[in-house]
C-alpha cells in the first residue's frame, strides 16, 4: 500500500483546518494541533480536537483513510479508463471492477 500524504500535515480530521505546529520546548519534536474555535462554522463550538497537541506522527497516522483513499484512487483510474476507451475487453474490465469493489 503506498502512503499518499505520508510527508505532508494532514487536515484536522473534524474540522478540515490546517493544524498549527510548534517544537516542543524539552524534546525539541515537532507537534500539531487545531486550533479552530469554530467548529463547522458554529460560532462558540470548538473542533473537538482543540487544543490538544499530537506529535506530527500521530497527527498523520490514519491508516482507515490511507486505505479509503487508495481504493478511490483506484477506482477514477479505471472509471477514466473506460470514459477514454483505453479498455479493449468490456468483459475484463467488469471483472476487474467487481473484484476491486466487492
Amino acid at each position: 500500500m503506498t502512503e499518499p500524504y505520508k510527508d505532508i500535515l494532514r487536515r484536522c480530521p473534524f474540522c478540515g483546518e490546517i493544524p498549527w505546529t510548534y517544537e516542543g520546548k524539552r524534546t525539541k519534536e515537532i507537534n500539531a494541533y487545531c486550533n479552530n474555535k469554530s467548529y463547522k462554522g458554529q460560532p462558540g463550538i470548538e473542533c473537538p480536537l482543540a487544543g490538544r497537541s499530537f506529535s506530527v506522527e500521530e497527527w498523520s497516522y490514519r491508516p482507515h483513510e490511507d486505505i479509503l483513499l487508495e481504493r478511490f484512487l483506484r477506482a477514477k483510474k479505471l472509471l477514466q479508463d473506460a470514459i477514454n476507451g483505453t479498455r479493449d475487453n468490456w468483459h475484463d474490465w467488469m471483472r476487474e471492477i467487481s473484484e476491486e469493489f466487492s
